[in-house]
């Protein structure tokens, strides 16, 4: 996906290896993106932060930090099937389970917590706005692109978000794909990914 961005779409990209858990548990991950960030926006001001499935939080919560500490932000922020926060019951998680041929888990479950987030802080982890995006404040909050299918576990998820950022003013594009898989704009080989990623585009020179 970073090759066709920069090949088709004509924008220089720059991806963020951040540590992955279960070895580096949360927030490794959301500090890990926001300290790329932090470091790269003082040289290069102008930056739209993109991210499929889990990058797409850690892309919205680094906008959400960048919001609360005050330093320059993202001209836009492009999501692709986030999670909306962590120990989420909604109703997509158990329904979408069999149309979801990707992630085929409950991401709300106790077992999937257990190997992202240290038991001690668990509490702490899964309501902090900026790791879980639906407890965020979005007032201010840059235009934001959200895609996702109808059919997979994290559809609610991104309804939930798109709502939420509707209603405090941003600037927010939902797309929602009908039975398409999970984060399907990463995989440009497809041809609704490409789509997706047009739609992206248009989207993006209108902020």
């Amino acid at each position: 996906m970073t090759f066709y961005i920069c090949n088709k779409l004509g924008y220089n990209c720059i991806a963020c290896d951040y540590r992955l858990a279960p070895e580096h548990k949360l927030p490794i991950a959301f500090d890990d993106c926001f300290t790329v960030y932090k470091r790269l926006v003082k040289v290069h001001p102008r930056i739209i932060l993109l991210g499929s499935s889990a990058g797409a939080t850690l892309a919205i919560s680094t906008a959400n930090r960048a919001l609360q500490e005050g330093i320059i932000m993202p001209l836009a922020v492009v999501a692709f099937s986030p999670l909306a926060g962590l120990g989420l019951n909604l109703p997509s998680h158990i329904e979408n389970v069999k149309t979801d041929y990707m992630l085929k888990r409950d991401p709300s479950g106790e077992g999937l917590l257990h190997k992202i987030v240290a038991i001690e802080n668990k509490e702490k982890i899964i309501k902090n706005p900026l790791i879980s995006p639906i407890f965020a404040d979005y007032k201010d909050f840059p235009p934001l692109f959200i895609s996702v299918s109808n059919t997979e576990i994290l559809y609610d998820d991104s309804c939930l978000l798109y709502k939420k950022a509707k209603e405090a003013g941003v600037k927010c594009l939902l797309e929602v794909g009908n039975k398409l898989l999970h984060a399907w704009p990463s995989i440009p080989q497809l041809l609704e990914a490409r789509k997706t990623l047009a739609n992206v585009a248009k989207f993006l020179k209108e902020v």
